[in-house]
């Protein structure tokens, strides 16, 4: 592998003895690792190279240099030469001279003997032949000289390495560099070299799953392509063709540094519990194409073996035969700590069955901030584009958890069109893949057909119902099975999506539609949709101005904010204005779908005009964005810095107070004329208290002593009373938990449309929230859908595993986010609770029940 070289700006200065003071020491970086055929693991750097390998309590050493003059290895220093274990050695006359010293400043090293240590160094050998001086020596791992450092299996230690051009100890050094070490019995220091190949496409390789693992592969005529995938942050292995358990097989073992940085060792299964390096056998390392990518708890490994290597240490592979394999992993990133997860299967070394199911390479870049894009709906589908120069970035989404496609240009339906397709497993990993149109109804990759694959900067996201894939792609990649697309002309596209993960399902949806190949139009949808859930306002303060709410809230130096008014349009709140919109930094939003917000960090340019801070040169600074719209209402929310040093936000500093603007527009767009607005005023503190989202009430004080005369309902491991009392319902709830408890009155399907009642007790404080069922699985508050909460003479008690709460609430309140009880009618009741120690509003149920009720 190559090592980065560390350079500090002091390092030209460095010298290795007294009286230096050259700039102009060459400084030379680190060359490849490399494990000879006797086990020696090599590094190179600064035209020095270094041999070495553990044999009993030694360290065995072969150090050379491309000069007449000395050679030096100086081990693990603390800074620059300071503490460096520092062996200097040269050949004169035909004998060899060697010193053992030790590093008592950042630019000076002496012996360990004028330091009253010892000389530790046992000489081989020493040769000066053609200008190349060569010296083999051996030094204890651990002398137990104060001056020389201990050296431990399985750990890595930087080491400078050096080179002069006289036979003395005390002349100048004419080249330095630094590399490390790793201190193995089984060689191959890190192993590897890093990446040498980018990930492959993997949409006509064959694959298999087990134990949460996943090996894909592809033959070629003589090398078998590989890729590995396993749940860890750790090592990732395959064993071919093993003879019993490990024994006998060729095993490929990699981890991943830096997320990105994939290191290979290719090993031989000795007995039935160990494997160990092939060079440390006098075998070969066979591999090559090789690489890892870690995300997501995720590691990948790729790399290329032939089928038939020719190394005694390696199992040859033959088409059309099937062999057994292991596949296992690791929790390190270490080529001999104990496996995780292990287990058997087997595979054939053909390609006969096609491209496996997953095709492409899963997510290589994080989902596109689209506030400048352009876009199109066309139906469901919405389609998103950006152009480079000579480069087009696309977002499309459809509703569905399975495939979504475009195609660009098309003849004739499908024929022609350059189709580009995806779909996304585990809600973030999308696989995508670049077809072509074969006929009017028939697409294949363009791999197949003989072609490229031309996409990159690949993705994909699954929320809420919604695929969104995303890419980029060249306008003209020059592959027949692409079609160019050039500036300012116009093409049609075929916009579509199906419900499986499959490149070759039918499907559900299509359009067609026709977009330009410019930025023209300004900034398209904008945001990136939902980046969190919907937030919890119990604690949020909040005011209202005339039909729009705003509530916040105020950690040390972020605020959090929901704002809401009756439209199904765009949502804006602007802060700290100098003159009407001048100066504020604004954040406006909208939501499409329901359930995914757009929003945008914008600056008040003029009295009447804003513009993304992105645009004006500044930086999107909002964060755990997102939005809701029901019942023709409109939410945003966002987190954002109190200062984020953008100049187009405004600072915010505690206990101030600031003007804001809130307004609201009838258009899903950035830039339509308001509907509404008003001004307000507001203090960045939270002293006020609760908001006004829930109800709250002193620990064990009751507000009556109204406890007879209840009606019971027992259904598992709840109790319920209730009794009407007037106009109202009066109500006590107990379940075995120490977390939170509700009642649900009248839904209509599952969670939907029911009254829910939903609090707990927290240091003696009793919180309950007023609710509704915004759908079958969800629930929000009423005054965050616009409504009321009329949870009134509230109570509430935890004692040991249980928790109690007691309410009353009108038999018909008036809101429409309330279900209204007649008596002597029949009504489903939904009971739940939350695990213990979960006193919140939106956590999920541990246990639920219903039962039909005649109040």
């Amino acid at each position: 592998m190559r090592y980065k070289l560390l350079i500090l700006a002091s390092l030209l200065l460095m010298t290795f003895y007294f009286g230096c003071n050259r700039l102009s020491d060459e400084i030379m970086g680190p060359e490849e690792i490399i494990i000879d055929s006797l086990g020696f693991t090599e590094v190179s750097a600064a035209g020095v190279t270094f041999k070495y390998k553990v044999e009993d309590t030694d360290l065995h050493c072969i150090l050379s240099g491309n000069t007449s003059g000395w050679v030096s290895v100086g081990i693990n220093p603390s800074s620059q030469m300071k503490n460096g274990d520092f062996i200097m050695a040269y050949v004169n006359g035909g004998a060899g001279f060697m010193r053992d010293d030790w590093g008592i400043s950042n630019t000076t090293h002496v012996s360990d003997i004028s330091l009253g240590g010892e000389d530790n160094i046992t000489m081989i050998s020493a040769s000066e032949s053609g200008g190349i001086t060569e010296l083999e020596f051996s030094i204890p791992l651990n002398s137990g000289d104060q001056y020389d450092h201990i050296l431990e299996l399985d750990q890595t230690y930087p080491i400078i390495l050096a080179r002069g051009n006289s036979d003395s100890f005390d002349s100048m050094h004419s080249a330095t560099g630094y590399t490390s070490i790793t201190i193995s019995v089984t060689g191959g220091g890190n192993g590897g070299d890093g990446h040498t190949s980018v990930m492959p496409d993997t949409t006509q390789y064959l694959h298999l799953e087990t134990i949460g693992m996943k090996f894909y592969w592809l033959v070629d005529t003589d090398t078998l392509h590989c890729v590995v995938t396993a749940p860890t942050t750790g090592w990732v292995g395959i064993g071919f063709d093993q003879v019993n358990v490990m024994q006998g097989a060729n095993f490929i073992i990699g981890y991943v540094e830096s997320d990105t940085i994939g290191y290979f060792r290719d090993d031989w299964g000795t007995d039935p519990t160990t494997h160990v390096s092939d060079e440390s056998m006098g075998g070969t390392s066979d591999l090559y194409n090789l690489g890892g990518i870690e995300a997501g708890g995720e590691s990948i490994i790729y790399f290329s073996i032939p089928l038939d290597s020719g190394d005694s240490y390696d199992k040859p592979l033959v088409w059309d035969e099937t062999y057994p394999i292991i596949l296992a992993y690791g929790s390190e990133d270490t080529f001999i700590s104990m496996h995780t997860g292990a287990d058997f299967s087997s595979f054939t070394v053909d390609n006969t069955t096609g491209g496996g199911s997953g095709g492409g390479t899963g997510n290589t870049t994080a989902f596109p901030d689209t506030t400048l894009y352009l876009s199109l709906k066309e139906g469901d589908i919405s389609y998103y584009w950006l152009v480079d120069p000579d480069t087009i970035h696309v977002l499309v989404s459809a509703p569905t958890t399975g495939w979504v496609g475009i195609g660009f240009d098309q003849d004739n339906v499908m024929q022609g069109a350059n189709f580009i397709i995806g779909y996304v497993e585990n809600d973030s990993i999308g696989y995508l893949r670049d077809d072509w149109g074969n006929t009017t109804s028939v697409h294949s990759s363009d791999v197949v057909n003989g072609g490229t694959e031309d996409i990159y900067h690949t993705g994909g996201l699954e929320s809420g119902g919604e695929t969104y894939i995303y890419f980029s792609m060249p306008l003209d990649s020059g592959d027949a099975y692409d079609k160019p697309l050039v500036w300012d002309e116009s093409y049609p596209i075929i916009l579509a999506y199906g419900l499986d993960d499959d490149f070759s399902a039918m499907h559900t949806g299509a359009e067609f539609s026709s977009f330009t190949v410019d930025n023209t139009t300004g900034g398209g949808g904008g945001g990136t949709g939902n980046t969190t859930a919907f937030p919890d306002t119990t604690l949020y303060l909040s005011l209202k101005e005339g039909d729009i709410s705003y509530y916040w809230l105020v950690d040390p130096d972020t605020i959090h904010v929901l704002v809401s008014a009756p439209t199904t349009g765009w949502v804006g709140i602007g802060f700290d204005q100098d003159n009407v919109m001048q100066g504020a930094n604004f954040i406006i939003g909208y939501v499409e779908n329901d359930s995914i917000g757009y929003l945008r960090d914008d600056w008040g340019n003029t009295t009447s005009v804003h513009s993304s801070d992105i645009v004006n040169g500044g930086t999107e600074d909002i964060y755990h964005t997102g939005g809701l719209e029901s019942g023709g209402e409109t939410y945003i929310y966002f987190s954002m810095p109190l200062n984020s040093g953008d100049p187009y936000d405004k600072p915010l500093s505690w206990d101030e107070n600031y003007p804001v603007i809130l307004a609201y527009g009838n258009d899903d767009s950035f830039s339509s004329m308001h509907a509404n607005a008003g001004f307000s005023s507001f203090t960045v503190d939270n002293t006020t208290g609760g908001g006004d989202n829930g109800v709250t009430t002193g620990g064990d004080i009751s507000l009556d002593d109204d406890t007879l005369g209840f009606n019971v309902v027992y259904k598992s491991d709840f109790t319920f009373r209730w009794k009407i009392v007037g106009d109202s319902l009066r109500c006590m709830l107990e379940a075995p938990t120490t977390g939170w408890l509700a009642v649900g009155f009248d839904p209509s399907e599952e969670m939907q449309d029911a009254n829910f009642i939903i609090g707990y007790v927290n240091n003696g404080i009793t919180y309950v929230r007023d609710d509704f069922g915004v759908s079958e699985t969800l629930h929000s508050a009423d005054l965050g859908l616009g409504g009321e909460n009329n949870v009134r003479r509230v109570f509430g008690h935890e004692g040991g595993s249980s928790s109690e709460m007691r309410f009353t609430i009108p038999l018909d309140s008036g809101d429409i986010y309330d279900r209204v009880i007649i008596p002597g009618h029949e009504y489903k009741v939904i009971f739940a609770y939350g695990s213990n120690g979960a006193d919140d509003f939106n956590s999920m149920h541990q246990e639920a029940e219903d039962e039909d009720v005649q109040f």
